[in-house]
């Protein structure tokens, strides 16, 4: 049985699981993001797995992703990504 990923979009929740990814040290991330009509690109959608567990950080809100990218710069962290290159565009 497969279980329906979690959606984070409030701040108290994102900075539980990001103390759980830290916690984990390694952990496996994707991005998507929209660049139209702009060189610029729009962060739309995190998706996390770590453990057996996938969430989707929902940064379009009232939300600060700044504690992810802390945790994707830590060099004692293991990442596992998808097309990092453009993962790494959007990575603030």
């Amino acid at each position: 049985m497969t279980e329906i990923p979690e959606i984070i979009a409030d701040q108290p929740r994102l900075n539980d699981e990001c103390r759980r990814l830290k916690h984990a040290g390694v952990f496996a991330f994707d991005t998507e993001f929209i660049r139209d009509d702009t060189f610029d690109s729009k962060l739309c959608l995190i998706q996390v797995a770590c453990d057996g567990r996938v969430v989707l950080i929902d940064p379009t809100g009232e939300i600060d992703v700044g504690g992810f990218w802390k945790l994707v710069h830590d060099p004692k962290i293991l990442k596992i990504v998808h097309a990092g290159k453009e993962d790494f565009e959007v990575c603030c």
